[in-house]
């Protein structure tokens, strides 16, 4: 998409950054990225506003026509844009989504009601056991069988 894409609030199309007005209702035109970062509050007040003093029916009709040609192409151009860009993040969330979650299983039940061994546990059993203690060397402990690895 282009760095410097226009959009008129009141209409809600897109235009191209050479337009200042809008080409169909003569407001005033945001940049794309400013009017996003906008708050709510304020693209609320902004919509209040009355319509433009100039009117339309005066100016040149086929300029009018041509002006409003070229914004609508241009409008359905970053449409097609967008669409584009938020169709691959919703697939690339649908994949994200579809990959397996690993979950590791109990090697003698195959239990995946699991227990991570803590340290304060593997330091306690360390000082009542000393360095014989097999627990220092382990992981996980399974809550089905209670075997430890």
């Amino acid at each position: 998409m282009e760095k410097h894409v226009k959009y008129c609030p009141y209409c809600k199309k897109y235009q191209p950054s050479t337009f200042y007005d809008c080409a169909f209702c003569l407001r005033k035109l945001w940049l794309l990225k400013d009017w996003e970062e906008t708050e709510d509050e304020e693209k609320e007040d902004w919509l209040k506003y009355p319509m433009p003093a100039k009117d339309i029916s005066g100016m040149d009709s086929d300029l009018v026509k041509k002006n409003q040609n070229k914004a609508t192409a241009y409008d359905t151009k970053i449409k097609a844009e967008i669409q584009e860009k938020l169709d691959e993040e919703r697939r690339k969330a649908e994949e994200e989504a579809a990959k397996p979650v690993y979950t590791p299983k109990c090697p003698t039940c195959g239990s995946p009601d699991l227990e991570k061994i803590g340290t304060a546990s593997k330091v306690l059993d360390v000082a009542f056991w000393g360095f014989a203690s097999g627990k220092a060397k382990k992981t996980f402990h399974c809550n089905n069988c209670g075997y430890e690895w």
